[in-house]
């Protein structure tokens, strides 16, 4: 097969390309680190990034101006990037750090996230979760895998993933997860190696995607389709936490939580704990959308996806 338009690249921690070790076929490919436009006609390639907001120089791991969002973030430096922490996180627009922690640490995770945010829609929920930076209803996302089982001990394979929510109350001061006796202690077992420091000296809202390795999508994505894994990750963020920043206000103006089944209901059309299959996916549905979106855009861009 030819590719026309192929630039396989490696880079440092912060960005900065690796010398030696990048390469292209056919016309040049302008997008770079993290999926944003780099200016190597100005700049010289791989050295400058457009993220929206402001712009990035990967050799000096710094943005070039003020951080709009300073006054938030009194510990960081206003020209910091990623929070100064680019393996557990990334910048989204040059305004503030999204933590994707492990899964970033695999191939079948990167693939599925690159897919996502190449969707409309997969943009726009993750504007929803930026869209409470610095205000007081901030929530922080975090992912993790787990290898989840079935009460008999066999591999739970139907459940594809489940989100946990936390306040600041849940957190300790050296940022580990506080249990009490009324939670569920299975569902938060993952949750134990996690360090929620920075989101405990925020004060924000933590939302914790647990990803099922044992699940359909997961295994399809380890051999080559992410397309469920994808959709996964956009449901639990569409379904599960979406719902908590803009919740559903009564007349009284009292916010109205949904259950889980209802969420379900809203984004797939049953209302049944596990998604259907992307190939029986409903025609009108938040779930259909995503499926068709996300079915172009591996048509477009899959060539890129890591082997």
């Amino acid at each position: 097969m030819y590719l026309s338009n192929f630039s396989p690249s490696h880079h440092h921690g912060f960005g900065m390309l690796t010398p030696g070790r990048n390469w292209s076929a056919g016309s040049e490919y302008r997008f770079g680190f993290n999926g944003k436009e780099s200016d190597a006609e100005t700049y010289g390639e791989g050295n400058i990034y457009d993220y929206g907001f402001r712009i990035y120089n990967s050799r000096f791991g710094k943005f070039l101006s003020v951080d709009p969002l300073t006054q938030s973030y009194p510990w960081y430096t206003p020209y910091q990037f990623a929070g100064n922490k680019p393996i557990v996180a990334i910048d989204l627009d040059g305004l503030e750090e999204f933590y994707y922690g492990d899964l970033l640490k695999s191939k079948e995770g990167r693939n599925a996230l690159f897919i996502m945010q190449a969707t409309d829609v997969g943009v726009e929920i993750m504007k929803v979760i930026w869209s409470t930076e610095g205000t007081i209803k901030q929530r922080d996302v975090y992912f993790v895998y787990r290898a989840i089982e079935s009460s008999n001990g066999s591999k739970n394979t139907s459940r594809q993933a489940y989100t946990t929510h936390l306040s600041a109350a849940n957190i300790s001061e050296d940022g580990k997860l506080i249990r009490n006796k009324y939670e569920k202690i299975d569902d938060l077992l993952p949750l134990d190696g996690i360090d929620f420091s920075a989101s405990k000296r925020k004060g924000n809202e933590i939302s914790v995607i647990v990803i099922n390795t044992n699940s359909r999508g997961y295994q399809e994505a380890k051999d080559g389709n992410p397309l469920d894994l994808s959709q996964t990750i956009y449901h639990e963020i569409k379904a599960h936490i979406e719902p908590k920043i803009n919740p559903t206000v009564s007349e009284d103006g009292t916010p109205h939580e949904k259950s889980e089944k209802q969420e379900h209901y809203n984004y797939h059309g049953n209302y049944s704990h596990y998604s259907p299959k992307p190939e029986d996916a409903k025609e009108g549905t938040p779930h259909k959308t995503y499926i068709n979106q996300a079915n172009k855009a591996i048509k477009n861009v899959g060539e890129y996806l890591e082997k």
